[in-house]
């Protein structure tokens, strides 16, 4: 049996009473001997449940925890950041396990670690969420304008100064709690996605809700998602947190683009 600090032992089954040289021989037996090639015992056997587990479980609190530990310290109380980290270690070990990462990748995965305001998360090296942990919410959210305003013109400065990738629109992720930027390759998909729901009739873009705001000195052009439900009527699913900031309350999800052209193009594209 694998154990937690990778040591194995064996264990003496003699019911009778044993002799003083068995006694003897059963306690170096029982001694914790340092498993030398543990990879090698996992390899052999992975199809054992257990060992799947236990070397899931090496991987995700060596590799993976000592980053959300850092990350919950710096943007969560302490009891937050305990309820979101023990949250994050479970689900983390059974997205691993139900992959069985370790046959495809390895640890030559590469990951990126976020929070948002009531999570964390694990994403792809292209920023893609894989794994995450939030909060349960017990009562419903009081939104301050102010509060999302600010937010908003934060997301804004702070990629403006860190952006990699040219990124042309943003929108707020529900899920995350946080801003998320995309470049024109991920809008192409966004886009299709998009046109299949508007022709299943699950979604819609009204004109109307088309608007523009000046943040941090540069104007960006918006336009709201819009759910429905089967009869084709709007699905309430609360308004938009940046929308809000800047006084725009509408029942969908918001894009930002950098560009007026790119929005109408957005628009029409999904609605003709």
């Amino acid at each position: 049996m694998l154990l937690d600090d990778d040591t194995y032992t064996t264990t003496n089954k003699q019911t009778n009473m044993p002799s003083k040289k068995s006694t003897r021989n059963n306690a170096k037996a029982k001694k914790p001997v340092k498993a030398s090639n543990a990879d090698d015992i996992i390899k052999r056997h992975d199809n054992d449940i257990d060992l799947q587990r236990y070397s899931t479980e090496r991987f995700v609190d060596g590799d993976l925890m000592p980053h959300f530990i850092k990350e919950a310290a710096d943007n969560f109380d302490k009891p937050t950041a305990k309820t979101l980290l023990i949250k994050m270690r479970v689900e983390m070990v059974k997205y691993f396990i139900s992959r069985k990462w370790w046959r495809e990748h390895g640890q030559a995965m590469v990951f990126s670690y976020g929070s948002g305001r009531n999570s964390l998360s694990l994403k792809s090296d292209d920023g893609e969420p894989l794994v995450v942990a939030q909060l349960e919410k017990s009562t419903p959210t009081v939104l301050s304008r102010t509060d999302c305003k600010k937010e908003l013109f934060e997301h804004v400065a702070d990629r403006r100064k860190t952006a990699a990738r040219k990124e042309t629109y943003f929108t707020y992720h529900r899920k995350l709690e946080t801003g998320s930027w995309g470049t024109n390759e991920d809008l192409r998909i966004e886009m299709k996605n998009w046109k299949q729901q508007k022709k299943d009739g699950v979604i819609e873009m009204i004109e109307g809700n088309k608007n523009s705001f000046e943040i941090n000195g540069k104007t960006y052009y918006t336009l709201a998602i819009t759910q429905l439900d089967g009869n084709g009527e709007t699905v309430a699913i609360g308004f938009d947190r940046f929308g809000f900031g800047m006084g725009h309350v509408v029942s969908g999800i918001m894009y930002w683009f950098a560009s007026e052209e790119n929005r109408d193009a957005v628009m029409k594209y999904v609605m003709e």
